[in-house]
Formats: structure tokens, sequence, C-alpha cells
């Protein structure tokens, strides 16, 4: 019924500022600066916090029912998604069963270079970009029904890229024990997962890549370009200095027959004396 929706709608409310409190609480006890306390609060008020556990939930249904519930709520995302599309139904109902909404604004970085990869993320809505890791400009672009943090399934578990929120996204995540797990008991879904992961990783680095090569060599150009205009003007200006030498030269030489007037050429007077003669 109505009441009962807005009842729930209540209940998710009142969960959200439980959990908001507890921020509060916590970025003021930690004395946190202003622009850290302004992080925190801003990531977790647009985190969604349901007055449920999804996982534990649907954990004690019949599989059958379980089955069915998450192929509804998450069909879509699971048809659009090339990593687990081809996975079977009863271990996509144990990832998505386990999988945490999360909301990222635009800018936020969700990972790092180096970092250890505990994470598969699914995008729900939004754009993910790669960053360079060397330059922080955007490499490849995600988009919805994308997915990334793959390293949680290739050893050795470390990202290879810096991953930042392109816009303001919603993602489903699930961490790497809980996918282990799931993983350990179905094995067909587990080559068929990893080997995905694989391929598609392999990609992601060839066109990492061929950016790189290709930034490197515009970057390469404008050095090359820079380095001929510095030379230029160091050229045109050793002219310039050459020709103002030459018009300062001239202009003392004027100025010392000026302060002798009957200062003359040897010659002149050689030929005025033999005309005399």
């Amino acid at each position: 019924s109505i009441g009962s929706v807005i009842q729930n709608m209540d209940l998710s409310h009142q969960a959200h500022r439980v959990k908001m409190d507890a921020v509060s609480t916590y970025v003021r006890e930690r004395s946190l600066p202003k622009d850290l306390r302004k992080e925190m609060l801003l990531f977790f008020r647009v985190q969604k916090v349901a007055a449920y556990n999804e996982s534990e939930l649907l954990g004690e249904v019949p599989m059958d029912l379980r089955s069915n519930v998450i192929h509804y709520v998450y069909g879509k995302q699971v048809e659009r998604c090339s990593l687990l599309r081809n996975c079977s139904k009863h271990f996509l109902t144990e990832c998505f069963a386990r999988m945490v909404p999360q909301t990222y604004i635009s800018g936020t970085i969700i990972f790092r270079k180096g970092e250890y990869a505990n994470s598969l993320y699914v995008i729900i809505k939004g754009k993910v970009e790669m960053l360079d890791h060397d330059t922080g400009k955007s490499v490849i672009t995600f988009p919805e029904g994308s997915y990334f943090g793959e390293k949680a399934v290739i050893p050795p578990f470390r990202h290879d890229e810096t991953m930042r929120a392109r816009t303001t996204c919603k993602l489903l995540s699930i961490t790497k024990e809980e996918l282990d797990f799931i993983l350990d008991q179905y094995e067909y879904d587990k080559n068929v997962l990893v080997g995905q992961a694989l391929s598609r990783y392999r990609k992601v680095k060839e066109e990492f890549a061929r950016h790189t090569k290709e930034a490197n060599k515009r970057r390469t150009k404008r050095m090359v370009s820079r380095v001929g205009m510095r030379f230029k003007r160091m050229s045109m200006a050793g002219k310039a200095e050459e020709g103002q030498g030459d018009v300062s030269r001239a202009g003392e030489g004027e100025a010392d027959m000026a302060r002798d007037p009957e200062a003359a050429p040897a010659g002149g007077e050689g030929e005025g004396q033999a005309g005399a003669a």
C-alpha cells in the first residue's frame, strides 16, 4: 500500500540520518580540517542507505526465489555488462546479492595506480574515466554498463591505472574476498569471468599504450617546435644586435669627423698637392 511505501521511505531516511550523524560525530571528534570534513560529509551524503541488508534478506529465501528477485532487480545491468553476460544465473545471483551500491560525485578518484585491487565495479549510471598517471589527463572513458577494477581477479591484484568519476555516477561493487568466495564454488563461471577480464585488460593496456605513444609524439613535436622558435628568436636578436653595432660604429665615425673638420683622408690631400704643383 501507499502507507507501507511511505513507511519504508521513512525507514531509509532514518537510516541515512543515523549514518550522517555518525559521520558528523567522527569528523568532529577527529578534528578534521574544513576541506576534509566537507569531503567526508559530501561523500556519505550522496550514498544510498537502505533500511535493510539485501544480502542478509535474500540469504534467508530459497535459491529460486532469490534468483528471480535478483534477475528482476538487476537483469538490465547483467545484459549490458560484458563481464557478466555469459555467467550462470546462480553465479550472478550470488554476486549481485553481495554487491553494494556506491555513488561518486564528478571528479572523485575511485582508486589510484598501485593500490590493492580490493573490489570489482559495475557502472549502473554515469561515466568513469581512466587517467594517465603521469599527466592526469583522461585516456579512456567507460560508459554505463561497463565494468572496471578487474585486477581484483588478475594477479598480482594491484591496479595499473587511476580511475576517476567523469560524471556523478552510481556503481555496484563487490569486494575481492566476497568474489573469491563465490568463484571457488563456480568453477565454470570462474573460467568465464577471469578469461573475459584478462581479454578486456589486454585491450585496455593496448589502448593505453597507443595513447601514451601518441601523447609522447605530440609532446616531442611541441618541444621541437618550441626549440625551433627559441632558436629563431635568438638568431633574429643576434642579427638585430649586429645591425645596431654597425649603426653605432658609423655614428661614432661621423662624430669624430664633426669634432675635427680639418681631418681628411690622406689620399685627398695628396691629390690636392699634386694639382698645385
